[in-house]
């Protein structure tokens, strides 16, 4: 199934958070941070000139809708969102 995003929207794959401490805890799943970036899957049919499929995202911590697609994980940002390109 291909996801093509509506004007405004990008369609993110959230990095997964730590899952082991620096001192070799594990953190169980219930309580890790999920990160604020991500890897661009979708862009709208017109896209943007600075944000392309491929491209690592960072963005506002509690932005996006969470949705599940052949049991893959992604988030639906708003562009707005969007703070910086990732290099």
């Amino acid at each position: 199934m291909n996801l093509i995003p509506m004007a405004g929207f990008l369609i993110v794959e959230q990095d997964e958070g730590k899952k082991v401490t620096k001192g070799g805890i594990i953190i169980p799943d219930v309580h890790q941070k999920k990160g604020a970036t991500g890897k661009v899957v979708a862009v709208p049919e017109y896209g943007y000139p600075d944000i392309k499929v491929g491209d690592k995202v960072l963005f506002a911590q509690f932005s996006g809708k969470d949705i599940v697609v052949a049991d893959k994980n992604y988030l639906v940002v708003n562009y707005c969102d969007i703070e910086a390109l990732v290099e």
